[in-house]
């Protein structure tokens, strides 16, 4: 019986030639199987670039007080909150052993946060910059753990932020364990889909920050965050929280990215999440805003309970002349429904709010030449 399976196999930065010499067509055989799986080669360099947007408002919001409604207007509407990161980092796969990168070093060029958000009818913005911009991490394994020491660039304060980091960049977390043909489904596992945004290492990029702990102001810092929005969104944690049924598929066809021709992996999932209630702390006024998981809506919501849905879709494009992944496009809406029943000696309080958000995250890899 004859094999007709083709392997994919990054071969950076040179590329690859496919195999039995069959050519880039734009439709995939129906007969041929494809294996998405990456090979590493030491000395090889790439450059990821991700641009990740979380626009998000109150569309509803009421307040029963002893039975009888009461007129909140637009005060707990707040208008519509962003947030906005930008990365940038090298990826230089130093060593490979048995076919896995062993020694890699990861350049953080660009650790870029900003928050948008209505405080009191005026538009604010806050910006940040993550601890670890500017460094180069060197991750080696040792005992099957993923070690990471800082070869250049000022070590973090928090010793954590050098922990739970993998040898790649997750992308292909993404991809199929086996051999497939057009048309053909799997399901990756919510950790696959953490990976492949960039949320299992979120605290470690842009960890929070607690309220108060800078100045006001535009800025922040190399490691500052304010307004419970800089750093630590917990539209992270609501991912991360969630229960998720994803689906994938290997298109039919080949896509052209960037003048390449693409494998196209589609992506769906739906993911909920429960928020839990939250005791307002001891001596009244607000919760803290960096780790409330609604902070990111209005921090007077984030004593609410509730349940998170969210829609997700994604393209991952995979280079058959690169023979790696090359792009990753997802968009996911999220919508918040919380509500809360309170009983006090000043009597009974019955809170409920809908808030609509909508995520984008766009990731770019491309080819870096080698240093000489």
């Amino acid at each position: 019986m004859q094999n007709n399976t083709l392997s994919i196999s990054p071969m950076l930065p040179i590329g690859l030639t496919l195999a039995l010499g069959l050519g880039l067509a734009s439709a995939i055989q129906p007969e041929d199987e494809v294996l998405l799986q990456p090979r590493y080669e030491a000395g090889s360099r790439v450059q990821l670039a991700s641009e990740f947007v979380y626009e998000s408002e109150v569309t509803n919001f009421e307040m029963i007080r002893d039975g009888e409604p009461v007129d909140m207007g637009d005060r707990m509407m707040g208008g519509p909150s962003a947030l906005s990161r930008w990365v940038t980092l090298t990826e230089h796969v130093a060593e490979v052993e048995d076919g896995a990168p062993s020694v890699v070093r990861r350049a953080f060029e660009r650790l870029e946060s900003e928050n948008f958000r209505i405080r009191r009818d005026e538009e604010v913005v806050d910006s940040s910059n993550g601890p670890l911009e500017g460094v180069t991490l060197e991750l080696t394994r040792e005992d099957g753990d993923v070690v990471a020491e800082v070869v250049e660039g000022s070590s973090p304060d928090d010793d954590a932020l050098l922990e739970g980091f993998s040898m790649d960049l997750g992308l292909a977390a993404l991809l199929p364990t086996e051999a497939v043909e057009p048309g053909a489904t799997w399901e990756p596992e919510a950790g696959a889909l953490l990976r492949a945004l960039g949320m299992d290492v979120e605290q470690n990029l842009f960890p929070r920050v607690t309220p108060g702990a800078t100045e006001g102001g535009r800025g922040g810092g190399r490691g500052g965050a304010r307004g419970g929005g800089g750093g630590g969104a917990p539209i992270g944690d609501l991912f991360r929280d969630g229960e998720w049924e994803l689906e994938a598929t290997l298109a039919s066809e080949q896509e052209d990215y960037d003048g390449q021709a693409c494998y196209v992996i589609e992506l769906t999932g739906s993911g909920e999440t429960d928020i839990p209630d939250r005791e307002r702390p001891q001596g009244g006024g607000r919760p803290g805003g960096g780790d409330a998981p609604l902070a990111f809506v209005q921090p007077e919501l984030s004593l609410l309970a509730g349940t998170a849905t969210m829609e997700l879709e994604g393209k991952l494009y995979f280079s058959a002349e690169e023979g790696r992944v090359v792009h990753l496009d997802v968009t996911c809406e999220v919508v918040i429904e919380s509500e809360t029943s309170r009983e006090s000696e000043r009597g009974s309080m019955q809170t409920s709010s809908t808030t609509e958000g909508s995520l984008t995250l766009k990731v770019d890899v491309t080819e870096v030449a080698e240093e000489e």
